[in-house]
């Protein structure tokens, strides 16, 4: 699929339509929510998709309080990641930057909505795809690695994550950039290597 994957700057933007939209709202809940407010939490599992009626929001690393890439979601959108399709553990937090209004429909009422509705899924499968794509090309995403490149268990994590096509980061323990990581989560970099997730949470010892 993410070989497969449309650009999302060059991809045509299909929008659900309103029987789409109609069909979330009917198993969903209408909720406003206040700017600064957590959507959606890195590491919890992808259970609801979330259609943004109203507002701006933004993909969020609660660590360093700082927007991740510099795209935002707005009204007619939906926040989401291709987790969302095998109800996986996401990998980011979504942050709302203003006030706003979505509709929280339950993951098993989509994926019926989905499969009766062939449009509806080549719009949600195409975008949540290309935004995976993104994220891969981008070289950003939910696992970051500190160490070096000819370290045996560092070139045993970046095989996994190339397996099983997972965006990852790797950074040298002797930049800058580890530096900052280090006080941001509190670890050595000169002790690496270490696995950092999502919003900070630090896995040594691998």
């Amino acid at each position: 699929m993410d070989q497969l994957a449309e650009n999302l700057s060059t991809m045509i933007r299909r929008p659900l339509s309103a029987a789409h939209i109609d069909l979330l709202r009917r198993s969903g809940t209408t909720r406003d929510i206040a700017a600064g407010e957590i959507v959606v939490k890195g590491g919890e599992l992808a259970d609801q998709f979330h259609f943004v009626e109203a507002g701006e929001f933004e993909l969020f690393d609660p660590r360093r309080n700082q927007r991740i890439g510099a795209s935002a979601l707005g009204a007619g959108q939906f926040i989401g990641e291709i987790a969302f399709l095998n109800g996986a553990a996401v990998l980011n937090s979504v942050r709302a930057v203003t006030d706003g209004r979505i509709i929280s429909t339950p993951r098993a009422a989509v994926l019926a909505a989905m499969a009766a509705e062939p449009e509806m899924s080549d719009i949600i499968v195409s975008v949540l795809a290309a935004r995976r794509r993104g994220a891969l090309d981008m070289g950003f995403g939910a696992v970051t690695v500190v160490g070096a490149e000819d370290d045996r268990a560092v070139r045993a994590v970046m095989a996994f994550a190339g397996r099983n096509r997972l965006p990852i980061r790797m950074i040298d323990p002797r930049s800058a950039a580890a530096s900052d990581l280090g006080v941001t989560c509190d670890f050595n970099p000169a002790t690496a290597p270490h696995i950092i997730f999502g919003d900070g949470e630090v896995l040594d010892g691998f």
